[in-house]
């Protein structure tokens, strides 16, 4: 029996068969689908290699990093790039590449930690004010939604960080708080489009608890544009967590962070240009990568997209 049809839909794979016949429709898993269509994505997989690389480049950062970020080697301030420093050194002697790989640390760990605080606050919310609606999710939830939103992230976020006090577990808090009414807003719509499917009506028509449905039936269908403004905050962290250390009210010094090195660049970026350029090019290049990573997701989660 040979395959002499691949149905172009997601869903299908039809098989004929000459000599019996007969006609075999076989499913095909989301997963692999979801893989498949990754796969043809090649911008998405370069954005998962970035984001793969910076990550075993945290986890490994002292196993690969050349030198200790923080000694200092009074005799090679400002070296330009070589053998002995890759990247050159900062205006103490510090190894840029050594503080480069551990301020991937912070980085990957501020995207991480912000976003689980934005979901872990957001998706409870949003799955609450979606399916209970009326005064509660309407004019409660949404209306608080609506205050925090009113302000600027950055204003929001030095505020809280101000009131908690400067470190970087505050600093992740306040960005996670700043993030949560997006996924607030996100999840909410999806308890909206999802709850008047037929399935969610007859659940609804038979008893089934509502806990019931909201985990089993409505979170599960609620998850593709979650994971993608997932992938995307994370990128948003990153830049966050930069900008509130360039500011003084992040990780403080002398750890590494990328958004400290800025810092410590702009005093001497007339004396030693690379000081700015590679923090920002390792910023550039988490932020390119979570965002192609997402559209990546969102394609590959898209029913009318065809590799």
């Amino acid at each position: 029996m040979s395959r002499e049809l691949e149905d172009r839909s997601p869903l299908l794979i039809v098989e004929t068969g000459d000599d019996l016949g007969l006609t075999i429709v076989r499913s095909e898993s989301p997963t692999r689908i979801f893989l498949r269509r990754f796969a043809h994505n090649k911008l998405a997989l370069i954005g998962a290699a970035i984001i793969l690389i910076m990550l075993l480049a945290a986890l490994t950062a002292p196993l690969i990093s050349p030198y200790d970020p923080q000694y200092q080697d009074y005799s090679s301030l400002y070296s330009q790039p070589s053998r002995a420093h890759f990247m050159g050194t900062d205006q103490l002697g510090r190894d840029m590449l050594s503080r480069i790989i551990f301020g991937a640390r912070i980085s990957m760990a501020a995207s991480v930690i912000a976003v689980l605080i934005a979901l872990i606050i957001g998706l409870p919310i949003g799955l609450i004010a979606g399916y209970y609606r009326g005064i509660l999710g309407e004019w409660i939830i949404m209306r608080i939604v609506d205050a925090v939103q009113s302000f600027p992230f950055l204003i929001l976020a030095l505020a809280l960080e101000a009131t908690l006090g400067i470190s970087f577990i505050n600093a992740m808090i306040a960005i996670g708080i700043g993030f949560s009414p997006a996924f607030i807003r996100i999840v909410r719509g999806e308890v909206l489009r999802v709850g008047t499917q037929d399935y969610i009506l007859a659940c609804r028509a038979i008893g089934t608890r509502d806990r019931r449905i909201i985990l089993r039936h409505i979170l599960p269908n609620s998850m593709p544009p979650l994971l993608v403004l997932t992938s995307v905050s994370m990128a948003g962290a990153v830049l966050a967590e930069a900008g509130l250390a360039f500011l003084g009210l992040g990780v403080a010094p002398p750890t590494p962070s990328w958004g400290v090195m800025l810092t410590d660049a702009q005093s001497y970026i007339f004396l030693d240009y690379n000081l700015a350029i590679w923090p920002g090019l390792a910023i550039f290049l988490v932020v390119f990568g979570f965002n192609v990573l997402g559209d990546g997701v969102r394609d590959s989660l898209d029913p009318r997209f065809s590799p």
